[in-house]
């Protein structure tokens, strides 16, 4: 089993808020930003949906 990201449980900062918009305008697939900001896939969904972010739809 994999451990957990480094950024587990810890708050989102404007610096990752603002990461996470840049590599989603980039289409970055969901997973490439959830290891780019050392979060879950699952995290990126939920901020991304909160901040009103499109993701990558899968293919």
């Amino acid at each position: 089993m994999a451990g957990k990201p480094s950024k587990h449980g810890t708050k989102w900062t404007a610096g990752d808020i603002k990461q996470l918009r840049q590599l989603a305008k980039n289409d970055k697939p969901t997973t490439s930003i959830a290891k780019s900001l050392q979060r879950t896939v699952r995290s990126v969904e939920a901020k991304a949906h909160e901040k009103k972010i499109s993701l990558r739809t899968p293919n």
